[in-house]
């Protein structure tokens, strides 16, 4: 619902401003358009109609939660002890290979290759190794710098910031993972929402509490609650990272860390005998094949980009089924899309079921178009 504004700050215009100062005046004073009387009272008007329609007007707004930005939707979230995810660094294995017993200072720096439009992303190891007999070792290393940034290609760090006597090679033989941009406003607003939309229900481990402590970790994108089947207690979270796609074990470890506060029992968050098991959801691969028409002047590789991110888009919000219907949708609205028949969701024309403990998924190899 977007901002009205309320009636005392309507008819604040600079023309209504002088209108009503003129209406002041005495008759016996010219009140003419282009008189200096209006030439005195203009200046006036248009500092008045600037400091309520724009100054007032934005007060007004910034003391609603959904409708203010910056610092004061910061100050919302603060006040409901909620905090605005900030940007992750990711995180990559790098395999070393040189002459044992070489050893790699902890922080040492490995980088990507540089090109004409980006200099080299650098990465620095988490902690010191050394090259065992086999002339291999294995490091984790860190970015340097936090966001979507560092989830650099496999293979793609291969370079020392300085020369170490003795390795004679290095290479991230997987794709980083695990950086991720600041979160949005408008995710921050909907985290905010839904806190004051759960105000008057008890506070004592429901599912919708532990949904709620779990996305306040920076990284996960969704949280799928599975609560206790037995006298247990225990408690399962299924985890998605912001992209839609299985969170990683750091992300999995942090929300677990996060709500049973094994490090000080008096900021716990879950329930006394309650226990909790924190896991990445399972991926279903969802291969979409189609005959495709395109329209006039349109790459089919392009088009295919453009589809897979609707596509991807779409499964974020599926929980329980992948519809076919929706993917056709998806596909026949696509920029450059003409016309389709054929269509195949893994080899099928039905649904595609998603259980509580998995996700759906699809990359760039599971599109066809014939």
């Amino acid at each position: 619902m977007p901002f009205v504004i309320p009636e005392f700050l309507k008819n604040y215009s600079t023309e209504e401003i002088v209108d009503r100062m003129l209406k002041i005046l005495p008759d016996n004073i010219s009140k003419e358009e282009n008189g200096w009387i209006c030439d005195l009272f203009y200046p006036t008007a248009i500092a008045l109609s600037r400091a309520v329609e724009f100054t007032l007007t934005e007060a007004v707004k910034n003391v609603i939660p959904k409708y203010s930005y910056g610092d004061i939707l910061l100050g919302h979230g603060e006040n409901r002890n909620l905090f605005l995810k900030q940007a992750t660094h990711a995180k990559a294995m790098l395999t070393i290979t040189g002459v044992a017993g070489t050893k790699i200072p902890q922080g040492f720096a490995f980088s990507t290759t540089s090109t004409p439009e980006q200099s080299g992303i650098v990465f620095y190891t988490i902690e010191e190794c050394e090259i065992t007999e086999t002339g291999i070792a294995e490091v984790e290393c860190i970015c340097s710098e936090a966001g979507k940034k560092g989830n650099v290609a496999a293979e793609s760090i291969l370079l020392m910031a300085k020369p170490i006597k003795g390795i004679v090679s290095v290479v991230n033989q997987q794709k980083a993972y695990g950086g991720f941009e600041e979160e949005t406003e408008d995710s921050f607003r909907q985290r905010i929402a839904e806190f004051d939309a759960s105000l008057g229900n008890s506070f004592v481990g429901s599912p919708a509490d532990y949904r709620r402590w779990a996305m306040e970790v920076a990284g996960v994108g969704g949280a799928n609650v599975i609560s206790a089947q037995d006298d247990t207690g225990l408690v399962i979270i299924v985890l998605t990272d912001n992209e839609g796609l299985p969170a990683t074990q750091d992300i999995c470890k942090e929300v677990e860390n996060h709500i049973m506060r094994y490090d000080d029992w008096y900021e716990r968050l879950a329930p006394i005998n309650a226990y909790l098991n924190v896991i990445p959801a399972e991926p279903i691969t969802i291969q979409v094949c189609a005959i495709v028409e395109l329209e006039y002047g349109y790459d089919s590789e392009e088009v295919k980009k453009d589809f897979l991110i609707h596509l991807q888009n779409y499964l974020k919000t599926e929980k329980e089924e992948v519809k076919y219907a929706e993917i056709g949708a998806t596909l026949i609205n696509t920029k450059g899309v003409w016309d389709y028949r054929e269509l195949r969701v893994n080899e099928s024309i039905e649904n595609i079921m998603i259980t509580e403990y998995c996700v759906a998924v699809a990359e760039q190899k599971d599109v066809t178009f014939l």
